[in-house]
């Protein structure tokens, strides 16, 4: 089963927006990079942030639509929807949660000591792991990233980690492949 940050970490990332509250703009930019977000020119697909003056278009996970956070100073004055396509605005909301696209976060220099750790150990060209060091230390994710999770936390988790212990579980499929799934499910 694919494992996870645990709940307790995951769940301290998620950036809360209120219209009519402050940010400092920029900070909260680097805030949606270092949990996974990618700054782009023009906001398409879940993952993606732009910032352009007082305005940050972002497509936060779990989203139908992203969404434009539009700023007077550092006051966060709307929350909209938009069309990805025509970039126009719909929907107003007064607040949103932005959940964190990655599992693996740079700006907890525990997890970034380790991930130091991991390249010093496996065998690759110096160049290749110089750059990947480089990458962690100015707290950038790069492609196939979230491999780093084993090595961040002592005990990674599951989703199974996540739910409370009344939770149901329905298996759904042919008897032996239930069973199957039921018993590789339970293992760990």
């Amino acid at each position: 089963m694919q494992k996870t940050a645990p709940a307790k970490i995951l769940l301290n990332k998620i950036f809360r927006l209120k219209v009519g509250k402050d940010y400092e703009v920029e900070d909260l930019v680097i805030g949606f990079e270092k949990i996974g977000y990618e700054r782009c020119q023009e906001v398409k697909t879940p993952g993606q942030i732009c910032w352009k003056g007082g305005v940050v278009d972002l497509y936060p996970l779990g989203e139908k639509t992203p969404k434009r956070l539009e700023f007077t100073v550092d006051t966060l004055t709307s929350i909209r929807s938009f069309d990805k396509g025509s970039q126009r605005s719909k929907d107003f909301c007064d607040s949103l949660e932005v959940f964190p696209g990655c599992d693996v976060f740079l700006d907890d220099n525990l997890q970034v000591q380790k991930i130091y750790n991991h390249f010093l150990q496996i065998d690759l060209p110096t160049a290749d792991r110089n750059a990947y060091i480089d990458e962690v230390k100015q707290g950038n994710h790069f492609h196939g990233f979230d491999f780093l999770l084993p090595d961040c936390f002592d005990k990674p988790e599951t989703f199974l980690d996540y739910l409370e212990s009344s939770a149901l579980l329905v298996f759904d499929g042919p008897k032996p492949k239930i069973i199957s799934s039921y018993k590789a499910l339970f293992r760990n």
